[in-house]
């Protein structure tokens, strides 16, 4: 009995340390005060076409062609990114601030030197806040979003 119960003290402090180093957004605000309209399928539908969809998962497939940049929009949910390829671009904000990179990753911050720097690769991605990218490159940029609907809080294995 002593036992279970050590594991499952150990259990639940490994899941509050890993929730604790999650951030709630990619701006810190709670995407629980966001403003529906701006979902990506809703606010940019021409890049962000939703291709599978339950009461647990909604995956979407977002394409941004070579010199285009796709309207305002965010992503409520944490998701699970699969990205193609790397492509350079731009990630501009509604307040003013603009990220510029070579490649797609490189212009997430929090990514990091986390990155990899070869495609494709997997991401596990808070809800990211309002912005808009635009495709700098001659590149297709092209991206699955598996957004998760009843949210990231399982500890990792």
């Amino acid at each position: 009995m002593l036992r279970k119960a050590v594991f499952i003290v150990a259990m639940a402090a490994a899941q509050m340390a890993w929730a604790a180093d999650r951030p709630i957004s990619t701006d810190g605000t709670d995407p629980r005060t966001w403003d529906p309209k701006t979902d990506g399928p809703i606010a940019a539908p021409g890049n962000h076409k939703v291709v599978f969809e339950n009461e647990t998962v909604r995956v979407i497939s977002v394409t941004v062609l070579p010199g285009e940049t796709e309207p305002f929009h965010a992503h409520m949910r944490c998701a699970v990114l699969v990205f193609d390829r790397p492509v350079k671009i731009t990630d501009r904000h509604p307040e003013g601030r603009v990220e510029q990179n070579p490649v797609l990753w490189g212009a997430i911050p929090w990514l990091g030197d986390k990155a990899p720097k070869n495609a494709p690769f997997v991401w596990l991605q808070p809800p990211e806040a309002t912005h808009s990218i635009t495709n700098n490159d001659t590149k297709v940029l092209h991206l699955t979003r598996i957004e998760m609907k009843k949210g990231c809080d399982a500890p990792p294995p």
